[in-house]
């Protein structure tokens, strides 16, 4: 069953680099956990235009910067949704939330997650955006919880 959604997704992604008025967008992102400035990740996000103003986003792919490296692929679900408030010219302002579920090694860890967000629109066919996030995350795993903030940023691209 993942492979089928993999493939899926795959296709989604190859069909709107193709397509420039595809509602999807690939989403390339560096992340930096500001409470532990050593760890860090890499993702692979897709982004769907909902509407005008609403996206949502899933975590495709993420590789974890630590003192070990770990390549995660399907082993838990992470999905957002970006409110975009405003914008003129070439910043646009959004809101993002969302959770995430990650399962392995016998543990279970669940978050929540928000905060604001800016896109820049980098040229004139607005095919590709920079974008920044300051998040706050709130993680409970096995009766623990924990407060983190991270920074995100990276490129979308049709």
């Amino acid at each position: 069953m993942k492979k089928m959604w993999i493939g899926a997704i795959a296709l989604l992604s190859l069909v709107s680099v193709l397509n420039a008025e595809s509602p999807v967008w690939i989403e390339a992102t560096g992340v930096v956990y500001l409470n532990n400035p050593m760890d860090a990740s890499l993702e692979g996000n897709v982004l769907i235009d909902v509407t005008k103003r609403l996206q949502v986003r899933a975590t495709l792919l993420t590789l974890e910067l630590t003192h070990e490296f770990h390549l995660l692929l399907s082993n838990g679900a992470r999905l957002d949704a970006l409110f975009h408030f405003f914008g003129k010219g070439k910043a646009s302002f959004y809101g993002v939330g969302g959770f995430s579920l990650i399962t392995g090694g016998g543990a279970t860890v669940f978050a929540i997650h928000g905060g604001p967000g800016i896109v820049l629109i980098q040229n004139r066919n607005r095919r590709m955006k920079l974008f920044l996030e300051g998040l706050l995350n709130f993680i409970t795993t096995s009766g623990a919880s924990d407060l983190s903030v991270f920074i995100r940023a990276g490129l979308r691209f049709r």
